[in-house]
């Protein structure tokens, strides 16, 4: 196969009205109307090689509308069309396998022969023009698709050879295509040219051929007079996207000099926005806060990794997420919930030297500052589990601790009062729920008494003895965590007087779930058998009901990083297809409906990966210890997690792919927005 240097000819989709409504972007665009905004508001990101389309879903929910992906034209290292790879290609049709110009696959790298399922450029026609996602492509806000195509350096684009004349009359029909399609189903569409499709260098011949289209700039390739003219003799007026590079060695080498003239004409408008490619490091976002010129269009980073990862890391920037470090050494548990004033209360707990604090945290609103207002320290070990029960004049705490300690603590204002404190079994947790004014609780505990059941689930009553238990494993789990919740509204397969008992293991770094209708009225008798959903270790769950219908998430440590730039780019399989296999540090999130869950997990639906259409998954951090509390703020579904973060050392370093964090040696606090899934 082929060298691995290219030039890339990307093309930037952006679904707006009309085509032909770009038209006008290539003239110079007056800034007389343009507002000043502040730093913060302009963050965003555009989504790196996620060449498997079936990502595309999950990716739209959680809100992406700036995508880049690569459509690769295979041939040999003799610059001959290599079209053995096209002939095994289950994407294409038979009269596309048939054509002699070759085709268009979507691969980062070298497509090879023994990979038969790689997506193709009509593929990506066929996404935008699928009903089931109209809503998306042919709605008001604009979603951009950036396609890169790639070619050997040194290609003599202009030299009107059969080869490259191929080449061209692929991407001719693409866009034919294209323009059809937009046309037929009303969809938006504005292409932007990139890279080796540009009008500089020595690819003049390029500079009307798809036009009205403009084009990237990208400052160490481009001609360096395109930054603050739009002559239209010398095809400046189409270069109106920066696209700038972050160097390895000097993040600053590239986002420096632009600073330094105010970003030339591009600052001019607001129509476009600012691109930089590819950080995988927390703090390159603070260059731009250094160096940025904020502009309507925004400053979007070129990512790898999941979209909550990037949120999260750019969170004191952007002011769109949470990622607070804590004073504390260590994470515990975690508890979110609104207050009286609609502000937000996070309450943490953390144990060091046989010392166990309670903190109450509070914010006036979701990602404004938030602010420690009391710690208290509780006669109680390592805290296992944390629930709240509200009561017209009161909020219930109920923790339980590693040593078999049940409290209930009352809450008002930043005060907290020890109300009473029962000895239990529960050294895996205790949770509380209540059903038709009842409270109930059931605790999970490690059976010493017997080598029967590993892990006990019991129904207990707080302060009396009760023999109602059942085994829920025989192996002792290496870690578990269970939530309970009302059922849904609409949920035939479970009445609405019992209760859904949810329960999340790793054992050897394997993750199963299960779950189990129970009327909390009644001693237990079975439970049902768990189903693998992942990978990684320390799992915690979080429930919440939300106009009727059930949210669970839940995160872990150790799992997956199922998009970083190896996963990306490797043309030997595609990212759904990847076996996940552990990564130290990585916090994973799995966050669906309980009916999506409850449907994944009773038709055996196997590991879940960032292309589930249902159930969301992705990495957010980088640490150890994870907790989860979902909660409701306004209208909307929330999330908060703790962890304990990675204080890394020069290998560790060296061998992340997933999205480094900055060293932290305390606690975190994360939270970032949440998907539409219902």
């Amino acid at each position: 196969m082929r060298a691995t240097v290219f030039l890339c000819l990307c093309l930037l989709v952006s679904l707006t009205l009309t085509l032909n409504q770009s038209i006008s972007h290539r003239d110079a665009i007056n800034i007389s109307t343009i507002q000043p905004l502040p730093i913060r508001s302009t963050i965003g990101y555009q989504i790196h090689s996620w060449d498997d389309l079936r990502e595309w879903t999950q990716a739209l929910k959680k809100g992406a509308r700036w995508f880049k992906l690569d459509f690769n034209w295979p041939f040999n290292s003799t610059s001959l069309l290599d079209r053995d790879v096209c002939m095994v290609q289950e994407n294409l049709s038979a009269e596309e396998k048939d054509d002699t110009r070759g085709c268009i696959l979507l691969t980062h790298n070298d497509p090879i022969v023994s990979r038969t399922n790689y997506n193709t450029s009509n593929n990506v026609l066929e996404l935008i023009s699928d009903p089931e996602y109209r809503h998306w492509f042919a709605g008001r806000e604009r979603i951009y698709i950036a396609v890169c195509f790639k070619l050997l350096d040194n290609t003599d684009i202009c030299g009107n050879s059969q080869f490259i004349s191929s080449w061209l009359s692929l991407l001719d029909d693409f866009f034919a295509r294209a323009r059809k399609v937009i046309d037929e189903q009303s969809l938006n569409v504005e292409f932007i040219v990139d890279g080796a499709g540009t009008a500089g260098g020595d690819r003049g011949c390029l500079a009307d051929r798809w036009s009205p289209l403009v084009s990237t700039w990208i400052s160490h390739r481009d001609p360096m007079e395109a930054l603050h003219s739009n002559e239209k003799d010398k095809g400046y007026n189409s270069f109106q996207i920066m696209n700038l590079k972050v160097d390895d060695n000097d993040p600053e080498k590239y986002l420096k000099p632009m600073a330094e003239v105010d970003y030339g004409k591009f600052s001019q408008q607001n129509t476009y926005p600012y691109l930089m490619w590819e950080p995988d490091r927390q703090n390159v976002g603070e260059l731009y806060e250094r160096k940025g010129l904020a502009q309507a269009a925004g400053f979007k980073f070129a990512i790898n990794f999941d979209i909550a990862h990037f949120q999260v890391f750019s969170a004191n920037l952007s002011g769109g997420a949470w990622n607070v470090p804590v004073p504390s050494e260590n994470s515990g548990k975690i508890l979110a919930y609104t207050g009286p004033e609609g502000d937000v209360r996070i309450i943490t707990s953390s144990t060091t030297n046989q010392t166990t604090h309670l903190i109450l945290h509070r914010s006036d609103h979701l990602y404004a500052k938030l602010d420690e207002i009391s710690r208290h320290v509780i006669p109680m070990g390592r805290i296992v589990s944390m629930v709240t029960i509200e009561e017209e004049t009161k909020r219930k705490i109920f923790l339980s601790d590693d040593r078999g300690r049940l409290s209930e603590y009352h809450l008002r204002g930043d005060k907290v009062k020890l109300e009473k404190s029962w000895r239990s079994g529960g050294n895996l947790g205790v949770q509380a729920i209540t059903v038709q004014d009842i409270t109930v609780y059931y605790e999970m505990s490690k059976d010493g008494n017997t080598t029967e059941c590993g892990i006990l689930l019991e129904r207990i009553h707080p302060g009396r003895k009760s023999n109602d238990s059942v085994c829920v494993s025989v192996e002792a789990f290496d870690h578990v965590s269970f939530s309970l919740s009302l059922p849904d509204a609409n949920d035939s397969s479970c009445p609405s007087n019992h209760i859904i008992i949810s329960i999340i293991s790793s054992h050897h770094g394997r993750l199963s779930l299960s779950f189990e209708c129970v009327d909390p009225l009644i001693p237990l008798h079975s439970f049902s058998s768990s189903s693998p959903i992942g990978i990684g270790s320390q799992p915690e769950v979080s429930t919440l009901r939300y106009n009727g219908q059930n949210h669970l998430m839940i995160v872990v440590t150790d799992g997956h990083c199922s998009n970083d730039l190896r996963k990306n780019t490797d043309a030997n399989v595609a990212v759904c297809d990847v076996m996940p296999t552990s990564e130290l540090h990585v916090l994973n999130y799995y966050y669906g409906t309980m009916e999506s869950w409850l449907r994944h997990v009773r038709g055996n639906g196997g590991l879940i990966n960032s292309c589930h259409k249902a159930i969301m998954f992705g990495s957010y951090d980088m640490g150890s210890d994870p907790a989860v509390s979902l909660f409701q703020v306004g209208e909307e579904v929330a999330v908060v997690t703790s962890h304990t973060g990675w204080n890394y050392d020069e290998e560790e370093e060296k061998k992340n792919h997933c999205g480094l964090p900055k060293r932290r040696e305390g606690g975190v606090i994360d939270s970032w927005p949440l998907p539409t899934i219902s």
